[in-house]
């Protein structure tokens, strides 16, 4: 692997940009800390969760696959072919993973006692809510273990490998080399299966809402619908940092290893939508996509943009241009992404005493931790071995 080369101050706009979000969103979260959700978010008894959930968690955690997928490409499939894009992926997902849990405390009313997830004899283990949290915390974990090896690598290139208690513990560490990658093992092991598990509880948590989801989500399907989706909107992740990171660093595009990807992610994206109209048909709720009203465009909007999304990801694999791949990737992403925010805050109506629209600063926090994940993936992408040597 090659230390990737750049300079935020080849992205002025977006650079900016982003970090006035940043510092704008550590003040709102201090007030939301200091004066409570009542203030400064537009929650309710109703709508106990807002776009710090629907987005940051929901959809956040969704984006952040791209790792789980790649390491079951390569790893379970044996295809290591597309291990140079293993990293970035994984760089990803931890991000991801790590600004949802982020997320998970800033929502909560009382978040001092976040602490509690970590004590046993508190938990509820008859709770989805609950096998979700604990997913998230040990995935989170797995991640950044499997993000250790880059680490470690930048450490042997640097000067801090100068300080003596720094480099014999390396050394330590190298002498254990075999044990170490026993436990890589298993650390990769426990990253397919988590997944897994908490994504499918997302669409599970939703699934026993059944009198307050609108029918033209709610279906006995969710949990599988919302694996699978994870599939195409992982893999959309993975196309679109690769060729970002390329574009950024003025490096080649790894068009190759994403046109062969296409055909994968196309076919997911198939099943998805299979079974997302089977459940409607199946059910007897085919009229309820035209007589839903609003909710009837929301629903229409998310198909017709994974839709048009796995027809160019076919195109794609008779196509060399990284724009088209890109672009592809853009709709099966915003699809996906509207249908989860469809389940969990457009088509869930807990009653007429009930509306949720964001507040300004919900919206804005929103903002601010979707930029600090981007000036983070910049700022690893620039100085830590990320990206592999770049073909000649």
């Amino acid at each position: 692997m090659k230390k990737s080369e750049g300079s935020l101050a080849q992205q002025p706009l977006f650079g900016k940009i982003a970090l006035a979000f940043v510092l704008l969103g550590l003040i709102i979260f201090l007030i939301r800390f200091f004066i409570g959700l009542g203030p400064t978010t537009n929650m309710s008894a109703g709508f106990p969760w807002g776009i710090w959930i629907a987005i940051d968690v929901v959809v956040g955690t969704a984006i952040g696959t791209g790792g789980f997928l790649m390491a079951i490409l390569i790893y379970v499939f044996n295809k290591g072919s597309y291990h140079p894009l293993i990293r970035s992926a994984v760089m990803t997902s931890a991000f991801g993973y790590s600004i949802a849990g982020l997320s998970v405390i800033i929502d909560l009313g009382r978040w001092w006692n976040f602490y509690t997830l970590l004590l046993p004899w508190r938990w509820n283990t008859h709770s989805v809510l609950f096998e979700v949290a604990i997913c998230i915390l040990a995935y989170t974990i797995v991640l950044w273990l499997e993000f250790t090896p880059v680490l470690h690598e930048k450490g042997e290139d640097s000067g801090i490998m100068k300080i003596g208690f720094i480099k014999s513990i390396v050394n330590k560490l190298n002498e254990k080399k075999d044990g170490a990658n026993k436990l890589l093992i298993v650390v990769i092991t426990l990253g397919i299966l988590l997944p897994i598990m908490h994504q499918s509880s997302l669409g599970t948590m939703m699934a026993i809402a059944k009198t307050k989801l609108h029918p033209l989500w709610h279906t006995p399907f969710l949990p599988i619908l919302f694996l699978i989706s994870i599939g195409f909107m992982g893999y959309s992740v993975v196309a679109i940092e690769a060729l970002y990171s390329s574009f950024y660093l003025k490096r080649k595009y790894e068009v190759t290893m994403l046109r062969n990807l296409a055909p994968l992610t196309a076919a997911l994206a198939v099943i998805w939508i299979a079974i997302r109209f089977f459940s409607l048909l199946s059910e007897g709720k085919a009229g309820l996509m035209s007589s839903s009203g609003t909710l009837s465009t929301y629903f229409w909007l998310e198909i017709i943009a994974v839709i048009i999304g796995t027809i160019l990801m076919i195109a794609v694999k008779f196509s060399s241009s990284p724009r088209f791949i890109f672009i592809s990737a853009l709709f099966l992403i915003f699809g996906a992404s509207l249908y989860r925010i469809n389940v969990y805050i457009i088509g869930y109506n807990p009653g007429s005493n009930y509306n949720y629209v964001p507040s300004v600063m919900e919206t804005m926090g929103t903002f601010a931790l979707i930029s600090a994940e981007f000036l983070l993936y910049l700022l690893f992408l620039r100085v830590l071995p990320i990206l592999p040597a770049e073909h000649k």
